[in-house]
């Protein structure tokens, strides 16, 4: 068999990526890997095809129509990551998730950094000798080039048993490097790379959902508006906090209750009573027509009326809105808050900080512990950031617990304003003197401020001195809920 040298040659220069891409691609990659520690890490392990394996699977899940080139246009040991993602391809998963990763570039480096490191821990947990199966392949590839290079001397020298030894030589590694090719792709279970992939669109899924619980407004969209780097600083955040990414995924859960619940509430309290009127509307037929359905005679002068239209019954109207106040909340973060309370605790705030966004009404946020440690202030011309809500939900101080200094603050942020809703949320139990109880009852008097206190597992004693409602938290769910719409 006669071998051209140059087609040869040619042959050794194959893509080590199997995707197709261009320079944007390289470039996308570049910069989000530029701001993600995960993929820095990811690269640092030893399985011989890593980074090329990343790079592929991050545009299998970035490009708008991701397609491999042809298997002759790939180096024969980076096939298996083609394999690995032509099967990752086919599945019913990998479309799912592809709804958040294209053109996502933060969404598809979580989706590629959590799929290739889920892969891998399976395929040497299945495979130990996969790793050894790559290096001898590439052995074999040097030992290939090797060959080339004395067949081109033997070609050069017109020495003819030379060549044929090299072209011998040749042909025989090149079947071996064949052989090599179909025993690695057999090495990578259909069954191994999909649930990589369930697990990595489970963990992609939960990071999109959390990170959208930090944005304000139109959720995912105004996070859109977040430059890439940005946002993967704040998946770089969650991934590597298990304690932040449990609060913001318990914020999001907390802000679908506070719609919801604002939304129940708003549609019972949008009429009133006003008059009464004759009609066939059941749900406001008064007491006095209803007591004579069991009588058999009044029941059929019922029935009548009924179908004339003339029962008596509540005419409503539309209630007019009200202006809202501000809302301030003063959130206990002293030792014994540590733990789930906390989570649940900041989770609440955020909401209503959420809440008070929504209704275009201003915010305050003061954490304590035995003293005012943080004060945040929002309103319709300062809303919160990424870094703001990050900022609240780190703060950890410890330590014990007053009431009397946050109230004063708030007593300080509200001064003339009038409707005005505090939000007290503690696990603890502290006195305040006669004076600050007769200060600040006078102060709700003259401003209309609203107290709604939320006691986490302690005495109500002290907080029943200031408060309009206690909720005392025996169910997180039914407890938030109930918060939401007091306001």
């Amino acid at each position: 068999m006669r071998f051209n040298i140059k087609d040869l040659l040619r042959s050794r220069e194959r893509s080590k990526q199997t995707i197709i891409h261009d320079s944007f691609d390289e470039m996308t990659y570049h910069d989000i890997r530029e701001n993600s520690e995960s993929l820095q890490n990811a690269e640092r392990g030893d399985f011989p095809t890593l980074k090329n394996l990343l790079f592929d699977t991050f545009n299998a899940f970035y490009k708008y129509s991701p397609k491999f080139y042809d298997d002759t246009e790939i180096r024969e040991d980076c096939l298996i990551n083609k394999e690995i993602l032509a099967k990752a391809m086919r599945t019913e998963q990998y479309n799912k998730l592809r709804a958040i990763t294209q053109l996502d570039e933060v969404n598809s480096a979580v989706a590629t950094v959590s799929f290739a490191g889920e892969l891998i821990k399976e395929l040497e947990k299945r495979q130990p000798e996969i790793k050894d199966k790559i290096n001898e392949l590439r052995d074999r590839q040097d030992e290939l080039a090797k060959a080339i290079q004395q067949l081109s001397r033997a070609q050069q020298s017109g020495d003819r048993k030379q060549v044929q030894q090299a072209q011998s030589a040749i042909t025989q590694i090149q079947n071996q490097i064949q052989q090599s090719v179909q025993q690695l792709k057999q090495s990578v279970p259909q069954v191994v790379v999909s649930q990589a992939l369930h697990k990595s669109a489970e963990r992609t899924a939960e990071m999109n959902h959390s990170m959208n619980a930090l944005s304000w407004g139109s959720e995912s969209s105004s996070l859109k508006k977040v430059p890439p780097e940005e946002r993967m600083k704040l998946a770089e955040k969650l991934m590597n906090s298990q304690k932040l990414f449990k609060l913001v995924r318990e914020l999001g859960r907390m802000k679908r209750l506070m719609v919801a619940s604002r939304r129940e509430r708003i549609k019972q309290q949008s009429s009133e009573v006003f008059s009464i009127e004759t009609g066939d509307n059941l749900n406001r037929v008064i007491p006095s027509e209803m007591v004579k359905l069991p009588h058999p005679v009044l029941k059929l002068d019922f029935l009548r009326r009924f179908g004339e239209k003339q029962l008596l019954q509540y005419a409503l109207r539309e209630r007019e809105e009200k202006g809202k106040g501000p809302i301030v909340t003063c959130l206990d973060l002293s030792g014994s808050m540590s733990g789930e309370k906390e989570i649940w605790a900041k989770a609440v705030a955020l909401a209503t900080l959420a809440l008070a966004v929504k209704e275009k009404r201003a915010y305050e946020l003061i954490t304590f512990s035995e003293k005012v440690k943080m004060t945040k202030e929002f309103d319709r011309d300062h809303t919160p950031d990424i870094e703001d809500i990050v900022e609240i939900a780190e703060a950890n101080y410890g330590g014990g617990t007053d009431f009397e200094s946050p109230l004063r603050h708030a007593m300080n942020a509200i001064e003339s304003k009038n409707k005005a809703d505090i939000l007290f949320i503690t696990d603890g139990e502290a006195g305040i003197s006669q004076k600050f109880e007769d200060d600040f009852s006078e102060f709700k008097d003259k401003t209309g401020t609203k107290v709604v206190s939320v006691q986490i597992g302690g005495g109500t004693h002290t907080l029943k001195k200031f408060s309009d409602k206690i909720v005392e938290v025996e169910d997180f769910f039914d407890a938030a809920r109930e918060v939401f719409t007091s306001f």
